[in-house]
């Protein structure tokens, strides 16, 4: 059975904040591994955009130790906001949320090679907000990729985790669907990168985060596009009452191993 935070008392309280039975459950990216406590698991929320409180709550909680205020600014430029959560405030961030309505989880495992997290077409050139500059991008696809495995440390253990946003340019040749890309698919917005840690007992949480105010532009007010985290992640004008966001869950799955003390 795997243990840690994908144990049966997330699982209940993620049925505590769906008020609608899922509406989606994808099956493993691959199958199980052999060790199914060594890796990373991902769960992907859709929620209406409209969710103030998980604004206030994540605008309360603080990012992952080590990543810099610096860094941190630079992907809230970019529309990313990366928070960690304890899990005794995974109750909290189910009812900030209001209930899930389609809810997608993977088991990834030891991520050697880059995984699509998410995707986003571009059918032709549109302008994105990036690194506070207004920029062209597409014909192609924005992708949000994630690669990690984890390593020993002196306390135990960690998920070392690197996080890329890529442009693809519409002519470059496809994966097949069968094959996982040693290197990125697209070219990387450095902006929108970042590499740390997760450990076990805490949830890292990814999700869009507002784009910066039109008055932080030389353009008339409303002249801003949407951010590349914005499009990726989902969020809307607070005028498109249909939009929805989605909230990206890394959960850090440890072997209990890496922590017993070498006389244990």
């Amino acid at each position: 059975m795997r243990r840690g935070l994908t144990g049966a008392a997330l699982l209940a309280l993620l049925a505590l904040g769906c008020r609608n039975p899922p509406a989606e459950v994808a099956p493993p990216a691959e199958p199980p591994p052999v060790n199914d406590s060594n890796g990373m698991e991902t769960m992907r929320w859709s929620i209406p955009d409209d969710r103030g409180e998980l604004d206030v709550l994540l605008d309360s909680s603080a990012p992952p130790p080590g990543l810099s205020a610096r860094v941190d600014a630079r992907l809230r430029g970019n529309g990313l906001i990366l928070r960690r959560l304890p899990v005794a405030d995974l109750e909290r961030l189910v009812v900030a949320c209001g209930g899930a309505t389609g809810t997608i989880r993977t088991w990834h495992g030891q991520m050697a090679t880059w995984r699509d997290l998410m995707q986003a077409p571009l059918n032709g050139r549109r302008a994105f907000l990036v690194d506070g500059r207004i920029e062209q991008l597409g014909p192609g696809a924005l992708r949000l990729q994630l690669r990690g495995w984890t390593v020993p440390t002196e306390s135990g253990g960690v998920l070392d985790a690197e996080l890329v946003v890529t442009a693809q340019d519409s002519t470059e040749p496809a994966h097949r669907p069968s094959v996982e890309p040693l290197s990125l698919r697209g070219e990387a917005l450095p902006g929108c990168s970042v590499a740390w840690s997760l450990e076990r007992g805490f949830v890292d949480v990814l999700t869009s985060a507002p784009t910066p105010a039109a008055g932080s532009s030389s353009g008339p007010p409303g002249d801003l596009p949407l951010s590349v985290g914005g499009f990726l992640l989902g969020q809307r004008a607070a005028t498109d009452e249909s939009g929805r966001r989605s909230v990206l869950l890394l959960l850090p799955a440890i072997p209990d191993a890496m922590f017993k003390s070498p006389s244990g």
